[in-house]
């Protein structure tokens, strides 16, 4: 995405936190079920590897299949097919000794395998593997992976827009645009230049701009899957099915996160971005109830009070002046009884007048 309005998705690094903006649309629920807030059993157990574990490239394509949504069965078959290249690419009789042209050699590979379609919206590893459909974040992980099978150091970078990998060589490190046929060391070929900022829309930032890119390591850069799918999930107003996707990062990433920068925040920040914006639907639905109920089940296991006590102050402020439109002053002193004490004393002070200033003019 080239800005938090989401209208690119190649990666996605924050989404706009949507509390007071207009027009959301709430979420269906059935039977008043909320979204689940706690990690799905794989999100557990990925968390629970030792850091080492995580790092192996093995681990991080089963990770990346996971953080993709597929099933058992295209796991399997997207596996099968990874190490059946992953063999052909160790086998190859014209892979270079030199980790210079070993990075750049892998790189052709995976355009000559598997890239046939550049698509910005796609960021699961499956698609890549079994249609060749890709984005900036799906090629980044599947190089990554290729590259590291074969002994390469390989990590990824971040823009406020875009991703991409890095390779380091006995020559220092080369930066990657995977998406480009011609993005082994970009800054330096004409060919890339002409092309890239066609076939994609973005544009290179070269490591001098160092305040423009972060480097991300091998598992920070598989969760922009699970990040691209959140953006495209809240890009159609699903914002209960984001919230599940958004717990799971913030647990595999958990102990395992070192970036930091603003378009790549802290999980457990961005997750309760996430938490609020589905709480947001309730308001904007008018479901303050729920709402509430919302804010005591997730401010339990993800506490943020300065954030909660805004979310719960307008809860309060929407129940409250709903029913003073109807004219229902004694509902509205009975919500007030009810609830005010789930808000600071100054908040509540703030409703408590509004109900005051009806009553002086019935």
């Amino acid at each position: 995405m080239k800005s938090r309005s989401m209208s690119r998705l190649c990666v996605l690094l924050t989404a706009a936190f949507l509390f007071f903006q207009p027009g959301i649309a709430a979420n269906a629920r059935e039977s008043g079920a909320f979204p689940a807030i706690t990690p799905g059993d794989a999100a557990r157990k990925y968390a629970g590897l030792p850091a080492v574990q995580t790092d192996s490239w093995e681990t991080l394509a089963e990770i990346a299949l996971w953080a993709s949504g597929s099933d058992a069965a295209t796991s399997a078959q997207s596996m099968s097919l990874l190490k059946m290249d992953i063999a052909d690419l160790a086998a190859s009789p014209d892979l270079p000794e030199n980790t210079r042209e070993r990075g750049e050699y892998v790189l052709t590979f995976i355009h000559t395998r598997y890239l046939k379609q550049y698509s910005w919206s796609q960021t699961r590893l499956d698609e890549i593997l079994l249609y060749g459909r890709y984005n900036c974040v799906s090629s980044a992980v599947l190089y990554m992976l290729m590259a590291a099978s074969i002994g390469l150091d390989v990590q990824g970078v971040a823009t406020k827009d875009h991703a991409f990998a890095t390779v380091r060589t006995d020559t220092g490190s080369i930066d990657v645009e995977t998406t480009n046929r011609y993005g082994f060391d970009p800054g330096n070929r004409k060919e890339f230049h002409d092309d890239f900022g066609a076939s994609t829309g973005f544009a290179y930032v070269p490591a001098r701009h160092y305040r423009d890119r972060i480097q991300l390591n091998r598992l920070e850069l598989v969760s922009l899957i699970l990040s691209n799918r959140i953006a495209e999930l809240e890009r159609g107003r699903n914002y209960a099915a984001a919230v599940p996707l958004a717990v799971d990062r913030a647990a595999l990433l958990e102990g395992k996160s070192t970036a930091a920068a603003s378009f790549f925040p802290d999980p457990k920040k961005d997750l309760t971005d996430r938490l609020l914006n589905y709480g947001a639907t309730l308001l904007r639905d008018g479901q303050e109830e729920d709402a509430f109920s919302w804010a005591i089940l997730v401010n339990v296991k993800y506490p943020d009070p300065a954030r909660w006590e805004e979310f719960n102050y307008a809860a309060l402020h929407n129940l409250v002046v709903k029913l003073l439109r109807k004219s229902d002053v004694s509902a509205a002193e009975a919500a007030y009884e009810r609830l005010s004490s789930r808000v600071s004393p100054k908040n509540a002070e703030k409703v408590k007048i509004l109900i005051s200033e009806t009553l002086k003019r019935q």
